[in-house]
């Protein structure tokens, strides 16, 4: 067990040395869009994980209440960090524009 700790202990060291768990922090991820559906939203996930932006895809579904926000918040959103923004909103706008030219909305 000795090994293990010490293996996480490294690798944290080597994580916040190079600024990774600071750029993960969660206070630094705010709202950028919202997403109109879980198509768009799975497309969209993929179009930042491409560009190695750091984000996070948050949907309204709630089970409790069986998704009736949905109508009224939408689907979800994309939560990121800041300094991505107009990034994050120019790559939604490019995936809703050539969804739009297929004819798939």
């Amino acid at each position: 067990m000795g090994v293990v700790k010490g293996i996480c202990e490294s690798i944290q060291v080597i994580l916040e040395n190079d600024g990774f768990m600071d750029y993960m922090d969660e206070t630094r991820f705010k709202h950028i869009i919202d997403i109109e559906n879980e198509a768009l939203g799975a497309l969209l996930d993929g179009m930042l994980e491409e560009e190695a932006i750091p984000h996070r895809i948050v949907r309204n579904y709630d089970n409790v209440y069986a998704g009736i926000f949905i109508p009224q918040y939408g689907w979800g959103y994309v939560e990121a960090p800041e300094e991505y923004r107009e990034q994050v909103i120019d790559l939604y706008l490019d995936l809703k524009l050539s969804n739009r030219e297929e004819g798939n909305e």
